[in-house]
């Protein structure tokens, strides 16, 4: 590596930079595109970090998806990094070609990573996403109704989950500067330009009219309004741990299922109201999964009006008004 970094080099050193110096070993996860390819080549020429490659095969797009494992493959021979590659089993391939195919897509090829990052005692499991994937995500959130949660996209390092995402605030240009200028192989996903996914609808329809009317420093402003919506949401959730942390009780026994304590709840402002039922949701629903915010009105008006035996289902959460709480559960038929 030259004496000046690339800026995409930079980023990612200064990430590396705040994880702990004896845990610095990370899963890459490697697609084959030019954003995992750039972020494993820096990777692997920075100084003071362990990296093993990790390749999944959703088994969607037939020949195409081989072509991708064969590329990865040749490059970390050619490197010199272990590549561990897996693919969805037949039951994940056909849940993905239900509905929700991308929740169903990123939970296999998380639940993949995460064991690899296990059996490899590896710290951190890096994936690639860069600047445009954050406001890709801010507004299919903002579309779909998601809380301030949602609204504040994803976290450069999210510790609870062992996730590291060094490029999140880099352009795709910067990346693509990269890989032109190190020459790097990569493969690029045909599925991305199909303009029946709402992503790809983002990404190629909402973020060029956004330029092409604002300017290009627009799409890295909505970055930043995402990072302070990020800084709020963690400002509740600490007031609602200080002023009220019993409002949400465990029921030992009950699997999943939580209560939400109806006089602590009534009692906290708006706003700590809907992160309490958005917790109790996510806690049942799995990460991810916070509710909209229609749903979480639905709660609060179930605690608000209803009187004990009434119930609704909110997706695969059943919440049920009894005398004192909302007891908030798997619904029946995923129990």
């Amino acid at each position: 590596m030259s004496a000046r970094l690339h800026p995409l080099a930079e980023r990612v050193s200064a990430w590396v930079a705040r994880l702990p110096a004896r845990r610095r070993g990370v899963v890459v996860a490697v697609s084959g595109g030019p954003d995992s390819m750039a972020l494993l080549d820096v990777l692997k020429l920075l100084p003071g970090v362990k990296i093993v490659a990790a390749h999944f095969d959703h088994r969607l797009r037939r020949g195409a998806s081989g072509a991708d494992r064969r590329l990865v493959e040749r490059v970390c021979a050619r490197i010199g990094v272990e590549l561990v590659s897996g693919s969805a089993t037949d039951v994940e391939r056909a849940a993905m070609l239900g509905s929700g195919m991308e929740n169903r897509a990123r939970q296999a090829r998380y639940g993949f990573l995460e064991a690899v990052r296990k059996s490899k005692r590896m710290h951190w499991i890096a994936t690639a996403h860069h600047l445009e994937d954050q406001v890709e995500t801010f507004f299919l959130h903002l579309f779909r109704g998601a809380g301030l949660a949602g609204l504040g996209g994803m976290e450069p390092i999210e510790p609870g989950r062992r996730l590291f995402r060094p490029i999140l605030g880099a352009p795709k240009q910067e990346i693509l500067d990269y890989v032109a200028r190190g020459r790097l192989a990569c493969r690029h996903d045909a599925t991305n330009l199909d303009l029946a996914r709402s992503r790809n609808r983002a990404r190629w329809k909402l973020l060029p009219a956004i330029r092409e009317s604002f300017g290009e420093p627009a799409v890295p402003a909505i970055a930043r309004a995402m990072e302070l919506l990020r800084g709020a949401e963690e400002a509740l959730e600490l007031w609602m741990d200080r002023e009220s942390p019993g409002v949400i009780e465990p029921l030992p026994g009950r699997g999943r299922a939580v209560g939400l304590v109806l006089g602590q709840l009534l009692a906290l402002p708006l706003a700590l109201r809907r992160l309490a039922a958005r917790r109790a949701l996510s806690r049942v629903a799995g990460p991810g999964h916070e509710g909209t915010l229609a749903q979480v009105e639905a709660v609060l008006e179930l605690a608000r009006r209803s009187v004990p035996g009434k119930r609704l289902e909110l997706g695969g959460v059943e919440v049920l008004r009894e005398r004192t709480r909302l007891l908030v559960r798997p619904a029946r038929r995923q129990q």
